[in-house]
């Protein structure tokens, strides 16, 4: 339970400023807006983002207080995780999530 709380709260933490490619950030701020109160951007953003987090993990162990034990563990939890995904990826990395940009939306972002 440890390790999925630490999961969310880093995904939550990172996602607006260093998950979201530039082109999705203004949705996230509509989304923020839409959605205030109580929540997670776990409830929102799907396992491709989440994924994204995966690039980053090791730099971001790197300042953690966690000692090589630890990390060792939290590692392979995380490579449980992404085992788990891997053998499910038909449900959790489905492409018919996305839809296509608007041209107000496309304005917005800046494309």
């Amino acid at each position: 339970d440890h390790v999925l709380e630490g999961v969310m709260g880093y995904f939550s933490r990172l996602l607006g400023m260093q998950l979201l490619y530039k082109f999705e950030r203004p949705q996230y701020a509509d989304l923020l807006e839409l959605h205030k109160g109580p929540g997670k951007v776990c409830d929102i953003y799907g396992t491709e983002h989440l994924l994204r987090l995966f690039t980053r993990i090791g730099e971001l162990l790197a300042f953690t207080e966690l000692d090589n034990n630890a990390i060792s563990i939290l590692q392979k939890y995380l490579h449980q995780l992404l085992a788990f995904i891997d053998m499910h990826r038909d449900k959790y990395l489905d492409s018919s999530n996305y839809v296509i940009a608007t041209p107000d939306y496309l304005r917005r972002a800046g494309v």
